[in-house]
Order: C-alpha cells, then structure tokens, then sequence
C-alpha cells in the first residue's frame, strides 16, 4: 500500500493484476457480510423477538420494539411468578437477577464489536483514500460512517439504558451498513475501469 501522501499520484489501476483480484476478493466478501447482516440476521433477529412477544404476551409488536426487545427483553413476568407462588423477595431477586443477566450479554456482545468494527472502517478508509472518488464526499462519508458506526457497536448498551433510542440505533445500524458498502464497491469501478 503507498504512503498516504503518495495518494494523488498512485492509482488502482495500475496495480499488478493479481493484487486487483485480491482486493476485489477483498471487497466482495465484506458486502457479502454487509448483506447477511443488513437482511438476514438483524430481519430474523427482529422476527424472533417479534413473534416471542406475540406468542407468549399475546402483544403485536412493530419492527421496533421488536430491535428493542432484542436488546432489552421485557421486564420478568410478576404476574406468572405470582400465580405460581414465588414471594415478593424472590420476585424481586429474579428481576434484579434478569437485569443483570442482559447487562452480560450486552457488555458481551458489545466487547469484541468494538474491537472488530474500527479495524474494518479502518481498512474501508484506506482503500478509500487510494481512490480520487468522491473527494469532495469523502469527509462527511467519513463522518457519518463512523458516528453511525459507534452507536451501532454500543447500542446493545444504549438500547438497554434508554429503549426509546432502539429505532435510531436500528437506522444508524442501516446507515453505516450503507456507508460501508459504498466505501468497499467504490474503489472496484476505479480499480478495473479506469485506465490512467
């Protein structure tokens, strides 16, 4: 990779055909994430909380309670726990016990994304600045990539302290998978079509 001030005077095209194909491999592979991730996982995540919440509460939820309660699932049931007996103690305990429980898989879930995440942006950003796409677009893409980037990392965290921000967190989610794909098929164009 050429130094970053070399950047004006390199470009991919005059790459040796064998790092083309590397790249290209490169990028393909990262939007094939992008899309599992984009409509598949988060959908299927969604509809699982979706149809939990309407089969065990009997409660229709929209596509945005369901992102929250994937991230935040409904307070323990007092009701059934009551019906079967637990005291008032125990009931308290296993709400106390449960919030403690999704503050886990939060901190989990959120502990190596924000490790991972940075590096790929990194990566993105990189092989952006070897491309003279979008030069005047380049920092705000920037910018906006990586805000919607840090809320989407965190937002396991952000949702369970303040569901109300689910439906931000799920467009900042979309938004940065967006940003992401655009900075990974971006430099193909320059890459394969554009002869200097």
């Amino acid at each position: 990779m050429p130094p970053y001030l070399a950047m004006p005077y390199f470009h991919l095209s005059k790459l040796p055909l064998t790092t083309k194909v590397g790249l290209t491999m490169f990028y393909l592979s990262l939007v094939a994430g992008f899309v599992f991730v984009g409509f598949s996982y988060y959908p299927m995540v969604s509809q699982h909380a979706y149809d939990q919440s309407k089969n065990m509460l009997g409660n229709d939820i929209g596509p945005g309670d369901a992102y929250r309660d994937h991230f935040a699932p409904q307070e323990l049931a007092r009701e059934v726990m009551k019906k079967q007996g637990a005291s008032e103690a125990d009931i308290e305990q296993g709400v106390r016990d449960q919030k403690e429980g999704q503050k886990r898989k939060a901190s989990d879930t959120v502990h190596p994304h924000s490790f991972l995440m940075p590096v790929i942006f990194f990566i993105l950003i990189h092989l952006m600045e070897m491309t003279t796409l979008w030069q005047k677009a380049k920092i705000p893409l920037y910018v906006v990539c990586g805000v919607c980037m840090i809320i989407t990392v965190f937002a396991p965290l952000i949702v369970l302290s303040a569901p109300g921000l689910a439906i931000p967190c799920f467009v900042a989610m979309y938004v940065m998978l967006t940003c992401f794909a655009a900075m990974a098929l971006g430099p193909l164009y320059p890459m394969w079509f554009v002869k200097t």
